[in-house]
């Protein structure tokens, strides 16, 4: 048969009574109101306990999960080759995006393929994984017009990018991105 969990020893600190406030004369009084220094020693409570002065630290947990050691581990990281959707921070492009979507994009596609007038937001996801590399580009969006494949041919051109960071670790994560496209009216 197991023996019984035994609970942590606990030592009563001490406590100074909150007391309602009351106006006798000084012969009457039963309980003299504490000082300044003993309460900022001692915790507030409704008795009066003498024991050794509150230090703050708090004692044993009721529980005792760690068998009374206090010591919590880390969580323990998996190396999982899957994406993250939900990160800390976010891969980014490493530098200016604007610029190197005026350098590569060609902004003529929708134009060149007789798309109507107006303007189109191009969402693609992808995966950085942790080297920064840009994988499984995918467009989320279907406007047509050469649109989606502009855009996924621009993101296999793209550098590395700064990859995710869950926990201070680096890992493989997916990442969105917008990109619009304008037509307007030629006149």
């Amino acid at each position: 048969m197991p023996e019984p969990e035994q609970k942590p020893e606990t030592q009563e600190v001490k406590t100074e009574p909150y007391t309602e406030l009351a106006i006798v004369p000084d012969n009457e009084m039963d309980n003299p109101l504490p000082t300044h220094d003993d309460l900022d020693s001692s915790k507030i409570g409704t008795d009066r306990i003498d024991g050794p002065t509150d230090d703050g630290v708090p004692g044993p947990s009721p529980g005792n999960i760690d068998g009374g050691k206090r010591i919590v581990d880390a969580p323990i990281q998996t190396a999982s080759d899957d994406p993250l959707v939900f990160v800390e921070i976010d891969a980014k492009f490493n530098g200016n995006w604007v610029a190197f979507l005026e350098r590569n994009l060609n902004a003529e596609v929708p134009v060149n393929n007789n798309a109507p007038v107006g303007r189109y937001s191009v969402i693609v996801q992808f995966v950085v994984d942790r080297e920064g590399m840009v994988s499984d580009i995918n467009p989320l969006t279907k406007h047509g017009y050469g649109m989606e494949a502009e855009a996924v041919r621009v993101l296999k051109k793209a550098a590395k990018w700064e990859p995710a960071i869950q926990n201070g670790i680096k890992v493989k994560a997916y990442r969105k991105q917008v990109i619009i496209f304008e037509v307007n009216e030629e006149g």
